[in-house]
Order: structure tokens, then sequence, then C-alpha cells
């Protein structure tokens, strides 16, 4: 009995992964990346908003820059300015974002780091 449950726990497990073998595989920026913005960037990064940046669409989130930088590079989370922004406390450009409410959780961090790693895809 314990071998046919392992059994069917292993077959279970090996399903599930092989559904979606790559977890960043299912993030939408439209159903994942831009509520984050809507919820903790647009009221300063919008069209007309104090910041000059635009987080509203997508054209304007992903052809965007600050300060002469492109705030995001497709592929390299690590090269883009929007995750040094709101993953570190001190970016080398500015303030660390959001200004003057709650850091993003670290989940919403990493949805936004996998959404560029995988190439920043209007999806």
């Amino acid at each position: 009995m314990k071998k046919s449950l392992s059994f069917i726990y292993a077959m279970s497990l090996f399903s599930i992964l092989s559904c979606n073998p790559d977890p960043g595989e299912g993030i939408s920026y439209i159903y994942d990346v831009q509520p984050i913005f809507n919820s903790n960037c647009i009221d300063c990064h919008s069209k007309g908003g104090s910041a000059n940046l635009n987080l509203t669409q997508f054209s304007s989130t992903t052809n965007d820059s600050s300060n002469n930088a492109p705030i995001i590079i497709a592929g390299f989370p690590n090269q883009s300015l929007l995750i040094e922004k709101i993953a570190l406390p001190n970016p080398s450009i500015g303030a660390a974002m959001p200004i003057n409410r709650l850091r993003l959780s670290d989940d919403n961090i990493l949805i936004i780091d996998t959404w560029i790693y995988k190439g920043a895809k209007d999806n």
C-alpha cells in the first residue's frame, strides 16, 4: 500500500511539473504586471503625472526611459533600471520606488523580474 501511494504521489507531482515546467511561462503583462503598476505606481507614473515616466500601458512602459536610461532591458532584469528602483533600497539613479509607500512585496518584484527575464512581452 505504501509503495502504491508513493507511486501515485510521484506521478501526480510529475503531472503537475510537466504541465508547466517553466514557472515564468504563465506570467502575463496585462494580468500580472500591469495590475502591480496600477496598484503601486500610476499615481505618479501616468501620462501627466508628477514623474516623467508613464507605466499605464505596455507601449509606454517598454519604451520610456528615466534619466536617459531605458527602464526595461528585455531579457535582462539585472540590467533594468525598473528592477533596481523597486528592489534595492538605494538605487544608483534617483530614489527607491515607490516613494512614500510600502515597498513592493517580494512576490510582486519576482513577477516583474520574471516578466522582464522572459522578454517583457505584451501578453
